[in-house]
C-alpha cells in the first residue's frame, strides 16, 4: 500500500487488489466507536541467523539476523561499499523511528513526538499519508471529549490517495 501511495503521488496510475474485504492484509477486523480496528493473532518468532538469500547470476548473498551481522556480511561482499552500507542502516533505522508514533499506542505517543515524526516524515511522503497533528491519536474508547487540533502552519492537509490517479 505505502508503494501504491508513492506511485500514485507521482502521477502514476495505480490498482491495489485485496483479497479480505478490508484493505491491509489483516485476518479480520472490528468497529467501536466509529473506528476500525484490525484484528488477529500475533505471534513472534526468532528470525533465524540467515533470513533471507539472494541470487545474482552465479552468486549468493545472505541475508544475516542481527544489525551487526548483517553489516558484517554486507561489507565482505561490498568492501567498497561500507560507507553506504552504514549509511543505508542508519536509514532504516530512521525510518523506524520515524513509524514508531503510528504503531504505537495512544498513550505512548507525547505531542513532541507526533510533529518531530511528521517533519522527519514529510519531506519523504509529502501530505499523502502524514498529517502533523497537535497532539497523540484520541483513545477511540474514551468518553472524554479531545481537544480541537490546531493547524500551524507547518501543518500540511492530507489528501486522498485511495481512488486510483490519473496521468
Amino acid at each position: 500500500m505505502t508503494t501504491a501511495a508513492f506511485l500514485a503521488r507521482t502521477g502514476r496510475r495505480v490498482l491495489v487488489l485485496e483479497k479480505h474485504s478490508t484493505a491491509g492484509g489483516a485476518t479480520q477486523t472490528f468497529r467501536r466507536a466509529g473506528y476500525e480496528w484490525d484484528a488477529g493473532k500475533l505471534e513472534w518468532a526468532p528470525m533465524p541467523d540467515v533470513y533471507n538469500r539472494v541470487f545474482i547470476a552465479d552468486r549468493e548473498y545472505e541475508y544475516r539476523s542481527g544489525v551487526r551481522q548483517f553489516k558484517d556480511r554486507m561489507k565482505e561482499y561490498f568492501p567498497l561499499e561500507s560507507g553506504a552500507i552504514d549509511r543505508y542502516v542508519d536509514m532504516v533505522h530512521t525510518a523506524n523511528r520515524t513509524a514508531r508514533p503510528y504503531l504505537a499506542p495512544p498513550s505512548a505517543l507525547h505531542r513532541r513526538t507526533s510533529r518531530s515524526t511528521s517533519a522527519s516524515a514529510n519531506p519523504v511522503t509529502g501530505s499523502t499519508w502524514i498529517r502533523p497533528t497537535s497532539g497523540p491519536t484520541p483513545d477511540p474508547t474514551s468518553t472524554a471529549r479531545q481537544p480541537r487540533s490546531r493547524r500551524t502552519p507547518s501543518t500540511t492537509p492530507c489528501r486522498r490517495t485511495s481512488s486510483p490517479s490519473r496521468p
